[in-house]
């Protein structure tokens, strides 16, 4: 990230962390690694001043709510799972560092029926508790859909939850269909289990990123 920003010659810069939430990377790990001290940085750069603008999270963002609603309202249709018979879990990374994770992921899941979702729904973590490896004992619902609140199919989205949940990751067919944006199913224990990719591949996290700086741009004017 610094030799990125090392190579950028405008006078102004919105730095948008691609981050599910406000935690310890976004706070710590990367104002150190860009050397910002603060929401506005200046520095002089061939002789000119420029101006580095440390901008809020994409996750959170208002919107996302409804970025994860849409897609798992989506998703029920497509699986033809009836929003009585089915539990949608939604999976925060979580941390014992701080109650970012935790607090911004019960946060969405309780946001997703002002957008239409009436399935009952859960909030599931792969660092504290509850976690999402317990997902037999939060729900008895015949269907269950498991939500990633993370913004990339990295390396937990991609094999921590579903291994946790007890599908097979390392499976060629399970990763194609991920890499593909579709839904991988599997039946565990007599019930249907289907698990979305992370909610931060949705194309509208390009309006997401932009409102941020957007959101900067105008913070900075009214300074």
């Amino acid at each position: 990230m610094g030799d990125v920003l090392a190579g950028l010659d405008a006078d102004e810069v919105y730095v948008v962390p691609n981050l599910a939430t406000n935690g310890y990377t976004a706070k710590e790990k990367l104002p150190e690694a860009l050397k910002l001290t603060g929401p506005v940085t200046e520095r002089l750069r061939k002789g000119r001043r420029q101006r580095i603008h440390l901008c809020h999270p994409v996750g959170t963002h208002p919107l996302m709510s409804k970025i994860l609603a849409d897609r798992i309202g989506r998703a029920l249709e497509d699986l033809a799972f009836a929003p009585a018979d089915t539990c949608v879990l939604v999976v925060g990374h979580g941390s014992t560092k701080g109650r970012e994770s935790f607090e911004r992921t019960r946060q969405v899941a309780g946001e997703l029926s002002q957008y239409g979702l009436s399935a009952p729904h859960e909030i599931a973590f792969l660092d504290e508790p509850p976690f999402i490896g317990d997902w037999r004992d939060m729900t008895d619902a015949p269907n269950v859909l498991i939500a990633p609140f993370l913004i990339s199919d990295g390396f937990h989205a991609a094999m921590d939850i579903p291994r946790a949940v007890g599908m097979d990751p390392d499976a060629a067919a399970f990763q194609a269909v991920l890499a593909d944006g579709g839904i991988n199913r599997a039946t565990l224990d007599g019930r249907h289990v289907a698990y979305l990719p992370a909610a931060g591949d949705a194309p509208e996290l390009a309006d997401v990123i932009l409102a941020r700086a957007r959101a900067a741009h105008e913070l900075d004017g009214k300074r």
